[in-house]
């Protein structure tokens, strides 16, 4: 959401609100899931847009933990030497921009990231960029939900499958049906 002037005096834009993650073994099975709704301790509340974005209102930040609390236990359950798969390079410039901005060591960080948005379309055979999330579940029979659309770990869970899909060598099918 939006920080407004006590976040861009410190270089934040926005905060994160919450934090949804899907964990894939090697073999591409699907061991856990974390979701955690963070307080944001620089902006007023969840803006009009957000709110209609996501769903999160400010009522569901009251009782969350703020950051700085929340980014250690998804750490530990990320576990040492995780990769981060995700879609588009947004999430891992946040956790970085907000870490620098609340003076959180970002060394914790996960190191190892890929960003599958910026492959999909090199397997998927075609030349447009970027390519939205909706678009690739849609494309690739992943059924779709508007409603859940932008929380956490509902786009985590379809940039999972997205992944498990590539893992499985699944997309050359999806490509020739969209070919």
């Amino acid at each position: 959401t939006p920080t407004r002037r006590a976040g861009s005096e410190r270089g934040l834009a926005y905060e994160i609100i919450e934090i949804g993650a899907v964990k894939v073994s090697p073999a591409g099975e699907v061991t856990d899931e974390f979701s955690r709704i963070v307080r944001p301790t620089l902006a007023a509340g969840v803006s009009g847009f957000v709110h209609h974005l996501t769903g999160i209102g400010d009522e569901d930040l009251a009782q969350a933990r703020p950051f700085d609390a929340v980014l250690p236990e998804f750490l530990e359950w990320a576990g040492p030497g995780a990769r981060m798969v995700t879609w588009s390079g947004m999430d891992r410039a946040q956790l970085e921009h907000e870490c620098a901005a609340k003076g959180v060591d970002t060394t914790v960080l996960p190191q190892r990231w890929l960003d599958i948005q910026r492959i999909y379309p090199m397997l998927m055979g075609i030349r447009r960029r970027p390519v939205k999330l909706e678009e690739a579940a849609t494309w690739c029979g992943i059924e779709f939900e508007t409603s859940r659309a932008h929380r956490a770990l509902y786009d985590a869970q379809l940039t999972a499958e997205l992944w498990r899909m590539m893992l499985a060598g699944d997309l050359k099918a999806q490509h020739d049906a969209i070919a």
